[in-house]
């Protein structure tokens, strides 16, 4: 955001993902396009060890020590104009979750779902399901089969 748009007029806000329904008990918020850390395959099997402990390390320390920061300063301070912006806020951090398939296959499966159902202006979800289904099942088998070669 930074300071291209503090000085907009316009009032905009924060607001979680809709529940599904009036029996969903909290909302779930997904992540999209997060980093995911991975451990090399060509790093030296003496170094795995060592190298997993640092990225877990810099993982919790960003989480105690960053987001707390982040939340509090940046998006309350800085980027809220009101008390309901940061009351959203604090929904959308706390029901933040993280969907595997949404992040390792954002270009091959959620990108191509999004295109076909919202960006076509169609809005048919489940037509569009039952006919990206073949192709979004032969990702999937693609994953499994690479991942029982490397057993």
């Amino acid at each position: 955001m930074g300071t291209t748009y503090r000085n907009v007029e316009a009032d905009v806000g924060f607001v979680p993902c809709p529940k599904y329904d009036s029996d969903q008990e909290r909302y779930y918020a997904p992540t999209w396009a997060a980093e995911m850390m991975v451990i090399l395959k060509t790093l030296p099997e003496e170094r795995i060890d060592n190298v997993s402990i640092i990225l877990e390390a810099l993982s919790f320390a960003g989480h105690q020590d960053v987001i707390p920061i982040y939340r509090e300063v940046m998006m309350k301070g800085k980027y809220a104009r009101d008390v309901e912006s940061e009351e959203m806020f604090d929904i959308v951090l706390d029901s933040m979750c993280f969907d595997f398939g949404l992040i390792a296959w954002e270009g091959q499966v959620a990108n191509l779902i999004i295109e076909s159902i919202y960006a076509s202006g169609e809005g048919n979800v489940m037509s569009t399901f039952a006919k990206l289904e073949n192709q979004i099942n032969g990702v999937i088998n693609d994953l499994i089969e690479a991942l029982e070669a490397e057993e």
